[in-house]
């Protein structure tokens, strides 16, 4: 696919079916039938998988932590422009989003009151910079046809990374960017607050990949190493460590020391445990990884799954559970949940790309 970003002519999309199932908190990308243009159904689900139907089509989408909300994106123009649409799960209404969202970057607020996603500076057929824009979404959407990301910052000289995340509050967002056109070297980690952009402070160095936690924030921090690529010659390549700071950079701390070799990457956050004392992770390269918890004050990493790029999306409200993902191939996604020891695994859908839960997701209450 072309991700040259055009400026959307975005109109409201059509909802293939009636939305509506008491306590559906999850949603999912179903690629059992590749759409050639990209869009596919987007399905909502209760926690544990049953009752999936599908609500829209699209390329991503990502439920609202209430479970009041689902926010998709559609490729138009053949894959050259996208459109944001977010759907009223209770009425069906739908509202656009205008402001140049691009794809698959999205994330709500904890309190569903705003949506951020990322933008794209674009010259020709290169893209020369990625930005941070920011909707404001009204509790009910009937009668409301758009609203406005509002540019937080700029695509140009910036290259905002593609994680981004709100602070527990819904006041705060922690985001990586790499400053100059060229967007070589490594990122660094800032904290904003969305009404004084102009302020945001930059907290840490060498840092992406932010998680924010009941207990700081958790980052991926980046040093260089040399490795050897399939038994060749050693080369200098980034490895990353857990770190956890406090939301004001102060305090920072390395959780993982993890020394393994070859062209991985090394260990990044994806979840905290409600509790604040666990951190679920990935640890990736060659297309696989493996998904494992760390202390959050720091220790062993133990593995609790290892399977080929295997993504932690939620976890249940006891900690007890973890909602994944698995990549085996560019149709094949199955969406799982697995114990946090490791033990217990089901399969809930085959065919689930991209998928997303509400704040409360529990599929075994």
């Amino acid at each position: 696919m072309n991700r040259k970003l055009l400026t959307p002519a975005i109109a409201a999309l059509a909802v293939v079916a009636a939305p509506g199932v008491a306590g559906a908190a999850m949603t999912y990308v179903s690629t059992r039938t590749a759409s050639a243009s990209g869009n596919n159904p987007i399905m909502l689900a209760a926690d544990d998988g049953s009752g999936a139907h599908q609500v829209a089509s699209g390329g991503t989408a990502e439920i609202s932590p209430d479970g009041t909300k689902i926010a998709y994106q559609t490729l138009t123009r053949g894959g050259d422009a996208q459109a944001t649409t977010i759907l009223e799960l209770a009425t069906g209404a739908t509202t656009s989003v205008t402001g140049g969202c691009v794809l698959w970057n999205l994330a709500w607020s904890p309190d569903s009151a705003k949506l951020l996603c990322q933008t794209q500076r674009v010259v020709g057929e290169a893209i020369t910079g990625e930005g941070l824009a920011m909707a404001s979404v009204p509790t009910a959407l009937g009668g409301v046809a758009s609203i406005a990301a509002t540019p937080l910052i700029s695509a140009t000289g910036n290259h905002v990374g593609t994680q981004f995340t709100f602070s527990p509050d819904s006041t705060q967002i922690a985001f990586s960017n790499t400053r100059g056109n060229a967007g070589f070297g490594y990122a660094s980690l800032y904290r904003m607050d969305p009404s004084n952009p102009a302020g945001r402070t930059r907290i840490l160095a060498r840092a992406d990949t932010p998680v924010w936690g009941p207990s700081g924030l958790a980052v991926a921090r980046y040093s260089t190493v040399r490795a050897r690529m399939g038994g060749g010659i050693p080369q200098r390549m980034p490895r990353s460590q857990v770190w956890v700071a406090n939301p004001d950079g102060t305090g920072a701390r390395q959780v993982t020391h993890w020394s393994g070799s070859g062209p991985i990457t090394g260990p990044a956050p994806a979840l905290w445990n409600p509790a604040g004392n666990i951190i679920i992770g990935t640890i990736g390269g060659d297309d696989t990884s493996i998904m494992f918890r760390v202390p959050a004050g720091g220790g062993r990493i133990t593995q609790i799954l290892g399977t080929r790029m295997t993504d932690p999306v939620a976890i249940s409200p006891t900690g007890s559970t973890i909602l994944y993902r698995e990549n085996l191939d560019s149709q094949r996604s199955p969406l799982g949940t697995v114990g946090i020891s490791g033990t217990g695994r089901r399969i809930l859908a085959r065919y689930a790309a991209l998928p997303s839960a509400t704040a409360n997701w529990n599929p075994y209450p």
